[in-house]
């Protein structure tokens, strides 16, 4: 009984150890973060237009905030970011599409965020990834929302 104490104690303390250096790695890699010099070095700073198409959305569709951005190194490091709502009465879902165009006003990429179940009164983050590993092509993006 005496060792299952000990192993349950052990046990214990490294869980709540881990814990406490998990939040200090983060501590530490925000304040690393905060010399912006060093890290904006790698990543290009892109001027990109944006327009949303009220006429092919939704009426009831509404777009908030968005903005071409570096969202992290992944497999898709550059997407369009930002927050959609609707009007309708009822929960919905929202299809929020993006068509990547370059300077010649050639779409080179076209993706879409499915949202599923937002109620009317609710906002919704959305993520539309550029499936492209040349985000310095694009020049301008085109939004459309649609509710489902």
């Amino acid at each position: 009984m005496n060792r299952r104490s000990c192993l349950y104690l052990g046990t214990a303390a490294l869980a709540g150890l881990s814990g406490c250096m998990s939040v200090s790695v983060g501590e530490e890699s925000s304040e690393a973060s905060g010399d912006e010099e060093g890290a904006s070095d790698d990543i290009p700073q892109l001027d990109v237009d944006s327009e949303f198409l009220e006429d092919q959305s939704d009426s009831d569709g509404e777009l908030a905030d968005h903005a071409f951005e570096y969202v992290g190194e992944s497999t898709q490091p550059w997407a369009v970011v930002g927050t959609a709502s609707h009007t309708r009465g009822e929960r919905a879902d929202l299809q929020v599409s993006v068509n990547f165009i370059d300077e010649d006003n050639t779409i080179i990429r076209d993706s879409y965020d499915l949202i599923t179940d937002v109620a009317s009164d609710q906002s919704a983050e959305f993520i539309v990834e550029y499936a492209g590993d040349d985000p310095e092509r694009v020049s301008e993006y085109e939004i459309v929302v649609d509710v489902r």
